[in-house]
């Protein structure tokens, strides 16, 4: 019950050390996304974050979509910006994509990809296509779903001091299979 730091590991003198410190949001570079209006979907999917009735969601991945259908159940008015040419290119299953895809449409969330993110302002986000048009989509708040980064902060700190397992989004963002596989792993070899 206590945090755990470096200077703790090392008096410890463990035999080994499984991090599992997991990720911290992917934040775009993005003129204003330090607005007030911007706030990180997992706070908006545990309920610490309010949303206005418009929202913009910056990503096209799971997590964005969960956001996405979250969102829409509420009555908002959603909309999916991404840079990339299609949403969801991760879920490579035709079976988990194209429902979730499916479902999005039905509720209405629009997605627009192959954008450039130009600004977060008070009146939404300003894009602009691939033909250099640029837009504002107008929006009360702006989701940020862009992605996660490994949290690797513990381990460079305990780097040639502890012999170190990192597992889960600590050494890669992944999904739950992928954390359970390295700790398994990890559980075998020690």
């Amino acid at each position: 019950n206590c945090e755990v730091t470096a200077d703790f590991v090392i008096t410890e003198r463990p035999g080994a050390v499984i991090l599992a410190t997991g990720a911290s949001p992917f934040i775009p570079d993005i003129q204003g996304v330090a607005r007030t209006n911007v706030v990180h979907a997992i706070d908006v999917l545990t309920g610490r974050k309010d949303v206005g009735d418009r929202a913009v969601i910056i990503g096209g991945e799971l997590v964005a979509c969960d956001a996405a259908e979250f969102l829409a159940a509420q009555n908002k008015k959603v909309t999916m910006v991404r840079r990339g040419p299609e949403m969801m290119t991760k879920v490579v299953l035709p079976h988990l994509r194209k429902p979730i895809l499916d479902r999005l449409n039905r509720k209405g969330v629009i997605m627009l990809t192959g954008v450039k993110y130009e600004q977060i302002t008070e009146a939404g986000l300003i894009i602009s296509d691939s033909e250099g048009r640029q837009r504002t989509i107008e929006a009360d708040t702006i989701v940020l779903a862009a992605g996660a980064r490994a949290n690797q902060e513990l381990a460079k700190q305990l780097e040639d001091k502890a012999f170190i397992y990192s597992i889960g989004d600590c050494a890669r963002p992944g999904r739950i299979r992928e954390a359970i596989h390295d700790a398994w792993k990890v559980s075998l070899s020690i």
